[in-house]
């Protein structure tokens, strides 16, 4: 009963201090991109009640609809997921369909199931054929006559065909031959933005990030979709030219302000740049919509701490630490802080949890080392340097020289 207690408390507790970070971020959050981030981290409930809260304050589209019934199905009420997706069919024809199709399947409704995957595979929303056939949502109804006859019928164009081919190519790392099969398609329509980004992909996979650069920005001019956009961001990226690899990402969630993730991405670039106050107003924003993440606490505070705000960086590292004790960065980020502003007392006890973690860590202890040399504990610091030094610390190891001259 006692243990049942504490775990009760031990959840209302971590509730609360969600609630409280949640709070400590600016200010009005998006209840779209809000339900977004609930749905990313699991919480259907919470996902419902801000789409609808979506819908109450800025109306309904298509695509918020479809997220709710989307959040229906993942939940497992069915009907009110062809519901919503029947309001999304009627705000924009076709939209809903494919999920009407899935909702009736799992509901073993095989004729609904098999009408509207019908209208879904002569709609401009169509998916591949692999993707549908492996759709466990139509395992029930695989064995149907209707859905065997459905599938006797020819829904896919040749260049329809070729890009899924390509792709399977790419996906079974054979990278030549598919290439080989976009050169076939290029040459018959040179405007096939999809194959360009088809062979921007290959080639940052083969490593060729320049010509993955220029194949994207052919697919670009095409059609500048979210998703070219970021493909040439990470080219440049591997190129190490940062400043393009912000910019097409910054476009990319212009473009897709659900990718909530890139929030994240680009701080860390922006930090890799020296550009602090960019990479603070990125962790923020995703910590905006994720504010129980340690991980993104540690990012804020990493970046506080390289623009040498101490103070706050302290702040984001005690909340990243509220919420994960298990990872030995976390404490010796904030006694490295610590140690910073000269509270050393503080720093030794962080590198202490830091080393019952990971207790082979060179850097850890040349730190811990320093920190007891601030402290006048001579003999500690000895001995915390040489464990530095045996472990691969090389500034360890020079300072040890130092100390014996």
């Amino acid at each position: 009963m006692k243990g049942k207690l504490q775990a009760i408390m031990k959840k209302l507790t971590a509730i609360l201090l969600i609630l409280n970070l949640a709070g400590a971020y600016l200010g009005a959050q998006d209840p779209y991109l809000s339900g977004i981030a609930r749905l990313e981290e699991g919480d259907l409930q919470a996902a419902m009640t801000l789409f609808t809260k979506a819908i109450e304050t800025k109306g309904a589209n298509p695509d918020l609809l479809l997220k709710l019934a989307e959040t229906h199905y993942s939940s497992g009420a069915y009907q009110q997921a062809i519901e919503y997706a029947k309001e999304a069919n009627r705000m924009e024809s076709g939209k809903g369909n494919y999920m009407l199709a899935r909702s009736f399947a799992i509901s073993v409704q095989v004729s609904p199931a098999v009408q509207y995957l019908e209208k879904h595979l002569k709609s401009r929303f169509k998916r591949p054929r692999h993707e549908i056939l492996l759709d466990t949502a139509f395992a029930s109804i695989e064995e149907t006559a209707a859905w065997k006859a459905l599938w006797k019928q020819t829904w896919y164009s040749e260049a329809e065909n070729l890009e899924f081919e390509v792709a399977y190519l790419r996906r079974s790392a054979e990278y030549v031959a598919a290439l080989e099969k976009i050169g076939e398609g290029l040459s018959e329509n040179p405007r096939w933005d999809e194959l360009y980004a088809e062979k921007g992909h290959i080639l940052f996979l083969m490593g060729n990030y320049q010509d993955a650069v220029r194949a994207y920005s052919q697919a670009i001019e095409i059609s500048a979709t979210a998703a070219y956009y970021h493909g040439r961001a990470e080219a440049f990226i591997k190129q190490e030219k940062y400043s393009e690899g912000i910019k097409d990402l910054e476009h990319t969630l212009r473009l897709q302000p659900e990718k909530l993730s890139l929030y994240k991405r680009l701080s860390l670039l922006n930090q890799s740049a020296g550009n602090y106050p960019e990479a603070k107003e990125n962790i923020l924003q995703y910590l905006e919509y994720f504010p129980a993440i340690a991980e993104a606490h540690f990012i804020c505070g990493e970046i506080y701490y390289d623009d040498r705000d101490y103070l706050k960086a302290l702040d984001c590292f005690n909340r990243c630490l509220a919420l994960d004790k298990d990872e030995a960065s976390y404490f010796a980020a904030r006694g490295k802080t610590y140690l910073n502003t000269g509270t050393y007392a503080y720093a030794l006890k962080d590198f202490t949890m830091a080393l019952d973690l990971d207790p082979y860590n060179p850097r850890i202890w040349y730190m811990k080392g320093i920190c007891r040399l601030r402290l006048k504990d001579k003999e500690g610091a000895h001995s915390d340097l040489e464990k530095a030094a045996r472990y691969g610390s090389v500034e360890a190891r020079q300072l040890l020289e130092e100390m014996m001259d």
